[in-house]
């Protein structure tokens, strides 16, 4: 018995030998600080404010002014026109705007098709909820699209055209 307990005792440590020695190797394993991207660093550098220069030296001012630059954001609004099988669908992004209502209008000479939607916001642009018109309800010809998209009490416009065979 005791020639069986030295073989079982020889091949547990020949497994916990391989175990350890597998951790060991892929603890060391490593990549190349040249292989890793680095994302680019900012670097954010502001001009010191310059003070105000005076001929008359006899009562000099100190003034301080902001450097920080002020951005002015445009809402935009996009109309993008399909026709998908029997319908058409009209979808929307809507830059820097964030809530409202959307007005869908579609109109040729003959008829016009009115759509109300609700804006939905969304982190990159957001959209109007959605429309789609079923071809039979327009008929072939040309028709003029018209989104108008109301936030804030401000009106932003955009205008396509759609022909339909």
């Amino acid at each position: 018995m005791k020639k069986n307990n030295k073989i079982y005792i020889l091949i547990l440590l020949a497994i916990a030998t391989a175990v350890v020695g597998y951790f060991l190797h892929t603890k060391n394993t490593f990549i190349p600080k040249s292989d890793i991207k680095q994302p680019p660093q900012k670097t954010n550098t502001v001009a010191p404010p310059q003070l105000p220069t005076s001929s008359n030296n006899s009562n000099p001012k100190t003034t301080t002014e902001s450097s920080a630059p002020t951005q002015t954001v445009t809402p935009n609004v996009q109309l993008f026109l399909r026709q998908d099988g029997n319908n058409v669908v009209a979808t929307t992004k809507l830059y820097h705007i964030s809530s409202g209502e959307c007005f869908l209008q579609v109109n040729n000479q003959d008829k016009l098709i009115e759509l109300r939607a609700q804006v939905i916001f969304q982190q990159e642009f957001s959209t109007c909820a959605g429309f789609s018109i079923p071809v039979s309800n327009l008929g072939a010809g040309a028709w003029s699209v018209t989104l108008k998209t109301v936030s804030n009490n401000t009106t932003y416009t955009s205008q396509s055209t759609l022909e339909i065979k």
